[in-house]
């Protein structure tokens, strides 16, 4: 009984601290499997998504996962040409995608830290909000 009481409370503890941005948004990372900064930054990006609650999508532009993220998807010519909108195509790269509104925001292109990743997606996150507050009411 004491056990499932834990559980009880871990579960709701958890799901307390799970940011409700990503309710309908989730993180979107593009990467190479060769590639030392998505290797560095893989990991980061997914300790932060999990501390968070935040879904990650992560598309793959050779075809092979990272050692620290196996679940992946082959970037198609559709998704990198949405993504990258005729830009070049730098990796890593970090967007934000609205679940159900096909919205995509870019938020970094290159590795980053977890505090300089912390501060960057709060940042987007304010302005997102503001932005889809103000657009898509």
């Amino acid at each position: 009984m004491k056990i499932s009481i834990l559980i009880g409370l871990i579960f709701m503890w958890s799901n307390a601290i799970a940011n409700p941005f990503f309710k309908d948004h989730q993180l979107v990372l593009f990467y190479a499997s060769t590639c030392h900064y998505c290797q560095q930054f893989a990991p980061i990006i997914e300790k932060w998504s999990q501390a968070n609650g935040a879904k990650l999508v992560a598309f793959s532009l050779d075809n092979k996962p990272l050692d620290s993220l196996h679940d992946f998807q082959p970037a198609t010519t559709q998704i990198i040409n949405t993504a990258y909108a005729g830009r070049p195509i730098t990796y890593p790269a970090l967007f934000i995608a609205h679940q159900t509104r096909g919205l995509l925001y870019p938020v970094a292109f290159g590795a980053l830290g977890y505090e300089e990743l912390s501060d960057r997606l709060s940042q987007i996150q304010f302005k997102i909000e503001n932005y889809e507050a103000r657009k898509l009411a």
